[in-house]
């Protein structure tokens, strides 16, 4: 290996993180909207599906994703993770294309999580006031809902800061940080679940707690609004849970590879990304089928009615009950019986989980950048990392100022312009790089023999992880199909868009290497160093 095929001969970054690190990370970046706001929307969403069989059938893909990133890992452990496991083993411009998808594309999802998450901690403070009777915390969380999209947009800006100052600090503080902002909202779905199987749906008492924090008559309400634009059960449809699966279910367990992208900084990551990632994964699936499951157990036809009314009705019809969009917490709550902390750790949780992915998705992203620049594929500045904090100051910079531009396009501040930031569908990237790991992981015997001798485990001389491979693959393909018959023609376009860039800068980039005498094809066959 030359000393100038890449950037320098070190990368910079150490090895400081364990397992309990990488687990915390995968759950993190999993539990977020899919589970809080997605899973309660599943029967107005996807009419006729099922939330719970939706998240058990959704583990099947992701356990064979999750696996394929975690065998890859750990043969490869080196930051960017899928990146490097498609370029090395399968394609270059199709690992550079993926990746540039990606992270370009978590611009506008960081915008559009931070933004919808002021919105959800006002629903909190809401929800948080009316469980314990505390009026003033329900009058600031209905100030806050209603507040001015600019004060929206600065207190999205200042959560993001909050951000970029522990992801750049590293080490210690930012461990500290992830355990706090990973254990709240678990203890919170904990105690949702365990009050949601303790009140099965009964129209009668499920009415007289609702009414106690939604105010009087408000269940009622509900009933009368769904009826007045014509509400009716659904028949149960396969197809439609497997619609849920493709556009909800696997959003939701999207994240577990998330401990893969930066696996340069996890020590001993043959074990720890095991743990990271399949534990991870594991986990985080037994909480979201209970989450949905006992919510629905909890809620009965109500929850559905409720969607109805939110979905079809008008803020005019909304007299008595707050119009408040369905999230899970909202239901949980009313089972608090006035309880302060428990009504604290059911109302924050889903605002708690919505804050969370954004560390732990910047840490991905960040990591990416940090690996498209150390092959000289991108502005080597992005290589930079910190004597200090042994942080990639310049990645997370840039990655900080592209997610504050969403916010701004997330806000409705710019008008039209905030279909952008829904436009790039993050499923759709999401399985992109999910079914080419599995292709890289299906080929790695044969393209990189030497490599998958570290990970080699063979049944009747059958290589497994490239059966493992190779079923990722083709789920990853099944469920991509299946998620772009659901997306409008204005997101597909927009996500082809966003990969024709990545396309673009890749060809800008492999003739400026040339240019400049750099061996492309021997830059992109090696490993890169630790």
């Amino acid at each position: 290996m030359s000393k100038a095929t890449f950037v320098r001969e070190a990368t910079g970054l150490v090895r400081e993180f364990g397992p309990m690190m990488a687990l915390m990370m995968a759950m993190n970046n999993m539990i977020g909207a899919g589970i809080w706001g997605l899973s309660i929307r599943m029967p107005y969403t996807y009419p006729g599906s099922d939330p719970t069989l939706a998240f058990i059938i959704g583990l099947i893909p992701a356990f064979f994703f999750a696996i394929s990133y975690a065998w890859l890992a750990s043969c490869m452990p080196r930051a960017g993770g899928d990146y490097v496991f498609i370029s090395r083993t399968t394609n270059p411009a199709l690992g550079y294309v993926v990746t540039i998808g990606n992270f370009l594309g978590r611009w506008f999802s960081i915008g559009f999580l931070l933004y919808t998450d002021v919105s959800l901690w006002a629903i909190a403070f809401r929800m948080l006031g009316q469980g314990t009777g505390n009026t003033a915390l329900a009058d600031f969380g209905s100030w806050l809902a209603a507040a001015d999209p600019t004060i929206k947009i600065a207190c999205a800006l200042f959560l993001l800061f909050t951000v970029w100052l522990f992801l750049t600090i590293g080490g210690t503080a930012f461990k500290a940080y992830t355990a706090i902002i990973w254990l709240v909202p678990i203890i919170g779905a904990i105690a949702c679940i365990a009050l949601n199987y303790a009140n099965p749906f009964n129209p009668t008492s499920f009415q007289s707690a609702w009414d106690a924090v939604w105010g009087n008559g408000s269940y009622n309400e509900i009933v009368a609004i769904a009826q007045k634009y014509n509400y009716s059960p659904t028949a149960p449809n396969f197809d439609a849970t497997i619609r849920a699966v493709a556009g909800a279910a696997l959003f939701a367990y999207s994240g577990f590879h998330n401990p893969a992208q930066w696996s340069g900084e996890i020590k001993n990551p043959k074990r720890n990304l095991l743990i990271g990632i399949i534990g991870g994964t594991l986990i985080t699936a037994v909480i979201y089928i209970t989450l949905a499951n006992s919510a629905f157990y909890a809620g009965g036809e109500f929850i559905s009615q409720y969607n109805w009314a939110y979905y079809k009705g008008k803020a005019s019809d909304f007299v008595i009950t707050p119009r408040i969009e369905p999230v899970l917490p909202m239901f949980g709550v009313i089972f608090a019986g006035g309880n302060v902390l428990l009504a604290f750790l059911i109302a924050t949780a889903g605002a708690f989980s919505l804050y969370h992915v954004n560390p732990a998705a910047l840490m991905m992203e960040t990591r990416r950048v940090f690996s498209l620049a150390f092959d000289r594929l991108f502005p080597e500045r992005f290589a930079d990392v910190s004597e200090r904090f042994h942080t990639p100051t310049w990645a997370i910079l840039f990655m900080v100022i592209g997610g504050a531009i969403g916010i701004i396009i997330s806000s409705p501040v710019l008008g039209p312009l905030r279909t952008l930031a829904g436009g790039i569908n993050a499923t759709f990237m999401y399985l992109l790089g999910y079914l080419f790991t599995g292709l890289a992981l299906a080929l790695l015997p044969i393209t990189k023999p030497e490599i998958y001798e570290s990970i080699k485990v063979e049944v009747a001389g059958v290589p497994v992880p490239a059966i493992c491979g190779v079923a990722a693959f083709a789920l990853g393909i099944f469920f991509f199909a299946a998620n772009a018959q659901v997306m409008a023609p204005l997101d597909i376009f927009i996500s082809c868009l966003v990969l024709g860039i990545g396309l673009a800068l890749y060809i800008y980039y492999a003739y400026k290497n040339k240019k400049m005498g750099i061996d492309l094809k021997t830059l992109l066959s090696e490993i890169p160093p630790e």
